[in-house]
């Protein structure tokens, strides 16, 4: 009986001897803490990271498809960047996304349909200013037509939900190795039962697509209203 009580006494005052020994570390971690002391204390989070991991990114983008496609692409994803919805896919870009540009598309006709789209729609985009001028400085080719563009950028009123054209369709007018043009038509609050289209030139160029910057800077000369989609495929974005 007595060794069996000894036995449970000790078990008890190891007990208690841990359970001070972890009320000791916590009153000295929070003293760490309040003096700033503690690295570990006083270090802020790290946000998780966005990027994909290197397999997901060795793999993007994957699309090789050398058709010109005839229906809505099949993996897109929506994400809305200040007043505009714009198309993401995991096989044609694009695949480096930063807070003003988004790049890495596809070598195929599907990679041009969404560098299209992404790359047009980021040069109306005013808020920040800094995506549209990042995006037409780093991916509309090099010339006059892009420096016209480029200052008329930076005196536009900011785009607003209500004054913007959402991407509805498109349709592939001509396309090559190196160069595709298509034509991309919206929506428009004020132009209701209406679509404005306009003709996007790309480049490929330095490994990736690349807008040729509308004539004198402006897509007034080039844009149409229409009222029908005939001929055009529809994004499909929910």
């Amino acid at each position: 009986m007595w060794n069996k009580f000894m036995a449970s006494r000790g078990t008890l005052l190891a007990a208690a001897a841990f359970f001070v020994i972890l009320l000791v570390c916590g009153v000295l971690a929070v003293i760490r803490s309040l003096d700033g002391d503690d690295p570990e204390a006083s270090r802020p989070a790290t946000p998780a990271p966005s990027a994909p991991s290197a397999s997901a990114a060795a793999l993007c983008p994957s699309d090789t498809a050398t058709t010109v496609p005839t229906t809505r692409l099949p993996d897109l994803r929506w994400e809305q960047l200040g007043p505009l919805h714009l198309p993401y896919s995991a096989s044609a870009g694009p695949c480096q996304v930063t807070e003003t540009t988004a790049a890495g598309f596809a070598h195929t006709p599907a990679g041009a349909i969404v560098a299209a789209a992404q790359i047009t729609s980021r040069t109306s985009i005013t808020t920040p200013l800094t995506v549209a001028t990042e995006t037409i400085e780093q991916q509309v080719i090099a010339g006059p037509a892009r420096d016209q563009l480029l200052a008329k950028t930076r005196t536009q009123k900011p785009v607003t939900e209500e004054t913007a054209g959402q991407l509805t369709a498109w349709s592939m007018l001509s396309y090559s190795d190196d160069t595709a043009v298509i034509s991309l038509a919206m929506t428009n609050a004020a132009l209701q039962g209406q679509y404005v289209t306009i003709p996007v030139t790309l480049r490929w160029a330095d490994e990736d697509w690349r807008m040729v910057a509308p004539p004198t800077g402006s897509w007034d000369s080039s844009a149409a209203v229409t009222p029908t989609l005939q001929g055009y495929v529809e994004w499909g974005r929910p």
